[in-house]
């Protein structure tokens, strides 16, 4: 026989426990969600746009490498 679960917030190292769904009090407790599964919704929910290069915005040029001095006190 199986009985169906959920994940439930708790303070403990996973940060999650798993009970009976039957015992689910949504009043008292909060659902556990993977943090894979918000890092996908969050990617989901972002629009990207193209651009052609020609549009793209010129970057200025980066700091000239810098030059080691000898000392002549060596």
């Amino acid at each position: 026989m199986r009985l169906p679960t959920v994940k439930i917030i708790a303070k403990n190292k996973s940060g999650h426990i798993i009970i009976n769904e039957s015992d689910f009090d949504e009043k008292k407790q909060k659902l556990y969600v993977e943090p894979s599964e918000v890092v996908e919704t969050i990617v989901e929910e972002r629009s990207y746009s193209t651009i052609e290069p020609e549009q793209a915005p010129k970057k200025k040029p980066g700091r000239p490498p810098t030059v080691k001095k000898e000392n002549p006190f060596d």
